[in-house]
């Protein structure tokens, strides 16, 4: 499986490419491998300090980094909208949230990491959270600043130490958040930024002084350091993709699920793993849902360069992604879909790479199971909207999938929706809202989205020697010794 990744790595180069007019700013050489050996051993010595810090001086440095994001939201986020594309405020509430969860942690994380008594036959009993050592974190460009961070915070809270590979397509904001770091005081080694090969990151994962692997990413992807990191017995957690279900039940409020319902599948020009992107519609309500959403899209969403503030759905982040969007679409489309909302030209003509990468929001309905629009990832602001007559119809909809991250269940019988909820065949339920991460909620997939968990007292465990300490009751072990002798 891994040889697939070694077979198209020289078509993958790190480069920032202006996705506006596919205009290219700069190229990256990978890093050679003797700073490759360099960062990894900093990244060891960095852990022996790291472990040994008080939570007080830990959280310290995360306010610190968290202060620094706040400061610098803008202009990271001019750089986030040159390489993939995001619209400014898109990428300036990235860079927000980020600095949030920093913060977040470094409040918390004392607290969720504290000794948990357990209530047994010993005179004590109580499990230890305790740091592993240096993480490889594989990251996409989608969230450039979050996703990094998203686990690494809560690990450099708990003791760890980071090495991020960034994707090919976002080098800049991944070196920056390396000098953002040391600008913060993590000068020791505990966050490096590697623009690595993959079969480098092959080693990187094979190297005993790596004690875990993350990787938020393709399910492809996923296969390949799962078992890469099977393979050498390496923790691993698993962010994968999603064909997440968004539910509107006939109790709905309309205008609601219009809003959310736009935000969950348009938002980051819908390249978003835990975007909606099967809307399942009580066929009593579906009509005047897709009127609702098509008004919702006409006056709320603008399609143009990331760098317009009036702007919310910028360019398509590559041209190959717009490419592999439009054959999906052409598919879905000649397979029997109807297109009710959206421009039939942007699914057919083939752009000349100046004019960029840009799609226009679009609704199919009536889609075949049997399509992309179905079956598959769509990566890109088009809505797949089907019926439903009856609940269970509407569950067994959202679970035909091979994917299990999020959904949404748009219902205001809230009672109803918590029991179609328990239903579904994903990691978390969002019910009149649209499936989001959040620093205090534990995120991760079911099936094939992955496993482990993120944020929460869940995520910041993951990457922990859970150690149990058990204080016998000496006095009847003596007891019974005295009994054996005699």
């Amino acid at each position: 499986t891994w040889g697939f990744f070694r077979m198209i790595e020289n078509a993958i180069r790190y480069a920032t490419i202006n996705p506006v007019n596919n205009m290219l700013v700069q190229k990256y050489d990978y890093i050679t491998n003797g700073m490759l050996q360099e960062k990894v051993r900093k990244a060891q010595e960095g852990y022996q300090i790291n472990k040994k810090r008080s939570f007080a001086d830990r959280a310290a440095l995360a306010m610190k980094m968290g202060e620094l994001l706040e400061h610098r939201a803008m202009d990271i986020a001019k750089l986030i909208a040159l390489e993939m594309g995001k619209p400014l405020n898109a990428g300036k509430g990235e860079v927000l949230k980020t600095a949030g969860h920093f913060k977040y942690y470094a409040k918390n994380a004392a607290k969720m990491l504290a000794p948990k008594p357990i209530i047994c036959d010993a005179k004590e009993a109580f499990v230890s959270f305790e740091p592993i050592g240096p993480l490889l974190t594989i990251m996409p460009w989608n969230f450039p600043i979050w996703l990094p961070f998203k686990c690494g915070v809560p690990n450099l809270m708990l003791g760890n130490t980071l090495l991020l590979k960034p994707s090919p397509t976002t080098p800049k904001c991944g070196l920056i958040l390396e000098e953002l770091m040391r600008e913060a005081g993590y000068n020791n080694g505990e966050f490096g930024t590697m623009l690595a090969s993959n079969s480098q990151i092959e080693e990187v994962i094979a190297d005993s002084r790596i004690a875990g692997v993350s990787l938020t990413g393709s399910t492809k992807a996923g296969k390949c350091v799962g078992e890469l990191s099977g393979k050498h017995i390496k923790r691993c957690v698993l962010e994968l993709g999603g064909s997440d279900p968004f539910i509107v039940t006939k109790e709905a409020n309309l205008k609601l699920a219009a809003k959310l319902g736009a935000m969950a599948r348009v938002s980051n020009t819908g390249q978003v793993c835990i975007a909606a992107k099967r809307f399942i519609v009580d066929e009593k309500i579906h009509d005047a849902y897709i009127e609702e959403l098509i008004r919702e899209l006409k006056q709320n969403y603008s399609v143009g360069s990331p760098l317009d503030p009036k702007v919310n759905v910028g360019p398509m982040a590559r041209p190959d992604l717009l490419e592999s969007l439009q054959e999906q679409l052409k598919r879905t489309l000649e397979a029997g879909a109807s297109l009710v909302y959206g421009n039939k030209e942007d699914i057919f003509r083939k752009r000349t790479l100046s004019e960029g990468n840009f799609i226009s929001p679009m609704i199919f309905t009536g889609v075949p199971k049997n399509t992309p629009g179905f079956r598959e990832e769509i990566f890109g602001p088009a809505f797949m909207v089907f019926k439903y007559r009856t609940e269970a119809e509407a569950i067994e909809i959202a679970n035909d999938t091979v994917y299990g991250l999020g959904g949404s269940i748009i219902c205001e019988d809230i009672e109803k929706a918590k029991k179609m909820a328990l239903q579904v065949e994903s990691g978390s339920v969002f019910i009149n809202d649209f499936t989001k991460t959040d620093s205090r909620v534990p995120f991760g997939g079911n099936k094939a989205s992955g496993h482990g968990r993120e944020c929460g007292e869940e995520g910041i465990a993951e990457f922990s020697n859970k150690k149990t300490v058990y204080v016998g009751k000496q006095h009847l072990y003596a007891l019974f010794l005295l009994q054996s002798a005699t």
